[in-house]
């Protein structure tokens, strides 16, 4: 049996094990040969060691792993390992030190100060997949045998029951694939050809939506001014890249507050969004695990829809804000209303699923109650924030709010629901348990969007650290509908904020700092495309209002990871990660310790179909 892992990010390690492991507990293959092909190696694109040390992991060290553990709800075998933060303690030191990458010294600083809940940096995990790799190398059965290739696949084809897995540089012969994607680019859109047009023209810089570490900033001058498009995660790593990454540092002052002493060759930063706002800071985590347990959304209420469709997209997102209410309720009472009965004021809101009672009982104070229309538009608590103070006095309250921390804190104890209930909203992804209609309009749209603004941001850390810049000049935040434009006179691009559009930005450089959409239909990935001429894959596209609307994701059966509709000829290709967002729920991630991790599930029912225990 020969078994062709394609991308060897998390994804692609974690299935690597789960078949050695496999292999090793039932012997079925005489031969296992596992051929593991990545351009960019172990760790994949996203993970690599030598990427600037200064770029940060936006998830504890203490909440990644690449082992299986009790909690996971598969069949193969269990084999237990260190956690992220656990490696730090235990193997990283003579890991780091025998292979001395060219960052050592910066990682071994690293592993010196590192806290369970604090955050890693990035090259610190590709070390970390490295070791785990060499890990599994070393304790290989006799019949299994595992090589890396470092070429990019551009085409695998079918070929009398095997498949032929084609590289720039070679070909090779595999029984099955395994294909462990990422994110990959797009075609550029109508204005991305205009403006990259502009920019060729008029000698200017423009930065199309790629990785971050792969950023090149070296042909932007110091003091010259430079638009972010953007305030998700990539635009906190682009701003990392040219302060921290041109040499300026942070410090703290007398006072207790963070500074920042400019190096002289940082640029002016000018960024915007659609909302306007960064993405929130992250809760602290006070405690090593979690101890949620869902009163409106758990599997209890979500197994007692057995039909596809049975499940009302409305009624969801009710109960997903009234736990968002109540665990914000289950901080916020014992601490500021102690004469208020909380366990009995939350007994009732747990069985009518009306947080009116509670606040009328509690005497809850309008400035402590929770308004969740706040939170997701928050310029209406902070209008005009294209002035400095106004964005300043943010994100203070936002570095704060992360600070109190998930159990001290009720506003980060009441984000930190929408990363609990995730597993739960998998499920329901999962199962089709919504319609079409209400699948599209309700979670790919409405929920998609606070998911993604209120609960996937990065460290407080990075807040705190743009706060600074903001208030030091290095950077200017637009407000809310930031557009995007060149000036043919002046030869530069523009920007300037719809909502206050009395000041304009001009630059010789624009970056879209964000990653490529992900988009079947528009990816420029090679293999990708070569799947889909063959009519061995195709695009989703869900029945909306009678309307086939097109998701981004590559068409696949989530339980089973086949692509669809399914042909005798793509059934022994497995297809998940990042390229099937909307067929899966919240794809990137890596796995987690201490909770069923979809991640180690999904290589586990790989590998059963792959060992024929699965029909």
């Amino acid at each position: 049996m020969h078994v062709a892992i394609i991308g060897a990010g998390p994804r692609g390690l974690v299935e690597l094990q789960r078949l050695v492991e496999w292999q090793r507990q039932t012997k079925r293959f005489e031969r296992l040969q596992v051929t593991v092909i990545d351009p960019y190696g172990v760790g994949g694109r996203v993970w690599q060691i030598d990427q600037p040390h200064a770029l940060l992991m936006n998830t504890n060290p203490n909440n990644v792993t690449l082992f299986a553990d009790h909690t996971d709800q598969i069949t193969g075998p269990i084999v237990t390992g260190p956690d992220l933060y656990d490696w730090t303690q235990r193997d990283a030191r003579d890991f780091i030190v025998e292979h001395a990458p060219a960052q050592s010294a910066a990682l071994l600083a690293e592993i010196a100060e590192i806290r369970p809940n604090g955050f890693a940096s990035r090259s610190l995990y590709g070390a970390y997949a490295a070791w785990f790799y060499a890990y599994v190398l070393k304790s290989l059965p006799d019949s299994v045998t595992v090589r890396l290739v470092q070429e990019e696949v551009r085409a695998v084809t079918p070929q009398d029951g095997q498949y032929v897995v084609a590289t720039a540089g070679q070909t090779l012969l595999a029984d099955k694939v395994v294909m462990s994607l990422g994110h990959t680019e797009d075609e550029l859109s109508p204005e991305q050809h205009e403006l990259a047009r502009f920019a060729q023209e008029y000698g200017l810089h423009y930065v199309t939506p790629t990785h971050p570490q792969e950023y090149d900033f070296t042909a932007i001058q110091a003091h010259a001014t430079v638009i972010l498009r953007g305030l998700g995660l990539n635009f906190f790593d682009a701003v990392t890249l040219l302060t921290q990454g041109r040499g300026g540092r942070y410090f703290r002052g007398d006072d207790g507050l963070l500074q920042y002493q400019p190096s002289g060759r940082e640029p002016q930063i000018v960024a915007g969004s659609r909302r306007g706002f960064p993405l929130r800071a992250k809760g602290v985590y006070t405690t090593a695990e979690s101890d949620f347990v869902g009163q409106f959304v758990n599997m209890d209420w979500i197994n007692s829809f057995t039909e596809p469709g049975s499940l009302s997209g409305k009624e969801l997102l009710q109960r997903v804000q009234r736990e968002i209410e109540y665990a914000y309720y289950q901080v916020l009472l014992p601490e500021r209303y102690p004469d208020a009965d909380a366990a009995a004021l939350l007994a009732n809101f747990a069985e009518t699923g009306r947080s009116d009672h509670l606040i009328e009982v509690a005497n809850v104070r309008p400035e402590d109650q929770f308004n969740f229309d706040e939170q997701l538009n928050p310029e209406k608590k902070y209008p005009y924030s294209d002035q400095r103070d106004v964005m300043l006095a943010y994100l203070t309250d936002d570095v704060r709010t992360a600070q109190r921390g998930t159990k001290e804190g009720p506003t980060a104890a009441a984000l930190e629901v929408l990363r609990d209930i995730r597993n739960d909203i998998r499920a329901i992804v999962e199962r089709r348990l919504l319609s079409g209609d209400d699948y599209y309009h309700y979670i790919l749209s409405t929920f998609k969007r606070a998911d993604g603004y209120l609960a996937v941001g990065p460290p407080d850390t990075r807040i705190e650290e743009l706060r600074t810049l903001v208030q030091a000049g290095v950077v200017t935040i637009l407000g809310p509908e930031m557009a995007v434009s060149f000036d043919m006179q002046a030869g530069r691009f523009k920007t300037w904020s719809k909502t206050y559009p009395q000041t304009q930005y001009f630059a010789d450089c624009l970056v879209e700092a964000r990653l490529p959409a992900i988009n079947a239909e528009t990816t420029t990935n090679p293999l990708i495309r070569s799947l889909f001429d063959q009519q061995l894959a195709h695009p989703q596209a869900i029945d909306v209002e009678g309307d086939a609307k097109k998701t981004g994701a590559v068409a696949i059966d989530p339980v089973r990871s086949q692509l669809r509709p399914g042909t005798v000829a793509s059934q022994g290709i497995f297809f998940w990660g990042v390229p099937t967002e909307g067929e899966n729920w919240f794809t990137t991630t890596s796995p987690h310790p201490d909770l069923p991790d979809t991640v180690i599930k999904g290589a586990d029912r790989i590998t059963a179909q792959i060992f024929g225990t699965v029909e």
